[in-house]
């Protein structure tokens, strides 16, 4: 088990203090957004290997069947899996990732274009999919993923907002579920900019009202009490991004609470976007996003289209599997990267052997390893990286603690 120094990423909507108080120490002057634990060119970890700083990508190279492990080395080339605290104040974009062949096929086109890597209106920063787990260490909210398409017709008929409805009616007069939600997401997207302003503007007005008066003129209030906390985004959402339509697309998506411990799983195509509190983010290696709204960031209307999945389905939440007295698994159908958390007593627990690399990090309490040469201790918001090892390794606490591992 090795040490890692990681890089905080001080993106505008991160909390100034989630990420400093669970490290124990002061708030920071700058918004702290995630903290990254990994091996992604963009903020590469640094491991303690023999009292110096090595970057993950060099101890990988220079050894990597010691450092990944055969069979991770084989498959991937490559550690599959980005680890990150994620500590969300505002809200984040809505956002949606590609999927593996969609990222080959759009990161080549832009290379071959010459799009520089870091420029603002590049879409692809590598030709990795990114189907990736969030998992609540406080409550969290969220947007994830298309309503059913009745229950945004529900939600369209109690807003009895006539500017909103009269722009959706041809798109939700199609018969096919999936087609009509698509033609939806389209209209709201390639509206001109003056009437964007006019559709977000009423629709808030009307969400406002509702939340006012506690129920919409003339509409039974158990029709509305299912789409409350969406609503109640709305005004907050057009504060921060006035007349984006992003705020009306908020609408159409699942609004979700996690309570700690509680996790969803977003793979390619689905259309999302965090909204606050702090979580445990894990996810194939990669950086690309496609967005689609709330952000003063790129948005390629087009390219986003061409990699969403328009199947409305109720939010469905990843709870953890219990494994053995105080160890659970977090179950996804991604090949790169799994979660366990372990709730540690005093006495070492044996952790189960995997024959490739993990990261640990601790979040409450004192984790403690015993190496051949000394004790390392891992305090809230430390992490470690654990090679590959046909014995297994031991930890004691008291502490939590959580591994991402590839299955």
């Amino acid at each position: 088990m090795i040490r890692l120094q990681n890089t905080i990423m001080n993106y505008a909507w991160g909390s100034r203090a989630a990420i400093a108080k669970l490290q124990g120490r002061r708030a920071s002057r700058q918004p702290e957004a995630e903290l990254w634990m990994g091996a992604h060119s963009k903020a590469p970890s640094r491991g303690l290997v023999r009292g110096d700083w090595h970057p993950l990508p060099a101890l990988f190279e220079a050894e990597p069947a010691c450092w990944l492990g055969e069979r991770v080395q084989r498959q991937f080339g490559q550690l599959p899996f980005l680890f990150k605290v994620l500590a969300a104040a505002e809200p984040l974009s809505l956002q949606a990732h590609p999927n593996l062949q969609q990222a080959k096929r759009g990161f080549e086109v832009e290379e071959r274009r010459g799009v520089p890597i870091g420029a603002d209106h590049r879409n692809y920063k590598d030709a990795n999919h990114k189907p990736e787990l969030i998992c609540a260490l406080t409550p969290f909210e969220a947007l994830c993923g298309f309503r059913q398409r009745v229950q945004f017709e529900q939600l369209i008929a109690s807003l009895q907002c006539p500017t909103l409805s009269g722009c959706l009616t041809e798109a939700l007069a199609n018969a096919d579920d999936s087609m009509a939600l698509e033609q939806c997401f389209r209209r709201l997207m390639q509206l001109p900019a003056d009437e964007a302003k006019a559709v977000v503007a009423s629709t808030v007005a009307a969400a406002q009202r509702i939340l006012e008066q506690g129920k919409a003129p003339d509409v039974d209030p158990a029709l509305i009490s299912p789409f409350v906390g969406a609503l109640a985004w709305l005004p907050k959402l057009a504060k921060a991004y006035p007349g984006d339509i992003g705020v009306v697309v908020s609408l159409m998506l699942n609004h979700a609470v996690l309570e700690p411990g509680e996790a969803l799983y977003l793979p390619a195509g689905n259309l999302h976007a965090y909204l606050c509190g702090t979580g445990l983010e894990l996810m194939a290696n990669s950086d690309n996003v496609l967005r689609g709204g709330l952000t003063p960031k790129h948005v390629d209307v087009p390219e986003l289209l061409s990699v969403l999945v328009f199947e409305g389905r109720p939010v469905q939440k990843v709870r953890a599997q219990a494994v053995s007295d105080g160890c659970w698994r977090y179950v996804t159908p991604a090949t790169e990267f799994e979660l366990w958390k372990h709730d540690l007593g005093e006495a070492p627990v044996q952790i189960p052997v995997s024959d490739g690399p993990e990261i640990v990090i601790a979040v409450e309490g004192k984790a403690r390893y015993r190496t051949d040469e000394n004790l390392v201790e891992l305090l809230p918001g430390e992490s470690a990286f654990v090679p590959p090892s046909e014995a297994g390794y031991c930890l004691a606490g008291p502490a939590v603690v959580y591994r991402a591992l590839v299955p």
